[in-house]
């Protein structure tokens, strides 16, 4: 198993783990009208598949995740959890590999339109206020929180009002 895949994996079941219930949710422009058919898992696996990102990467996403949760009102769910997660693997791709794909690639492995990502893209780095810098605490804080070796899932908390917090 490579480290990607080994983080991906671990990734979906913490992700499914931090959804919360629709009914306590702010609707952004990043939920769906109803949940996509493909699970969480393979959905990063479908990511990892053909996006070719690295290991780096859904790290990062994840940090962009937590700190967007925190910082908004927002929280995942199934309705808006793959237009999320889509999002932030474009923008960490974006900040962190030598070579990317450009937008459109991203939104036909999302299965969203290209406006919609371009717009979604926007309103991720505004709800971030532009913070993509990570520092090397912070990615071996969520790094090791995600090691696919590791015996267990680290306790994560759950606050929730917030999203996660690591």
């Amino acid at each position: 198993m490579s480290e990607t895949h080994g983080t991906v994996a671990v990734l979906a079941t913490l992700i499914e783990r931090l959804l919360q219930d629709e009914l306590h949710h702010q609707i952004t422009k990043f939920h769906a009208m109803k949940p996509p058919q493909i699970t969480i898992k393979a959905y990063l696996e479908r990511i990892e598949k053909y996006a070719n990102c690295s290991p780096s990467c859904f790290v990062v996403s994840l940090i962009y995740i937590d700190r967007l949760c925190q910082h908004s009102v927002m929280s995942l769910s199934l309705l808006n959890v793959h237009r999320i997660l889509i999002t932030a693997v474009c923008v960490a791709a974006k900040f962190l590999d030598d070579s990317y794909y450009p937008n459109l690639f991203y939104s036909q492995l999302g299965g969203i339109p290209l406006k919609e990502l371009n717009n979604l893209e926007v309103e991720f780095l505004f709800g971030l206020n532009f913070a993509l810098h990570v520092s090397p605490h912070e990615y071996n804080r969520y790094h090791s929180g995600l090691n696919p070796h590791s015996s267990r899932l680290p306790a994560y908390a759950l606050d929730q009002t917030n999203g996660a917090t690591f």
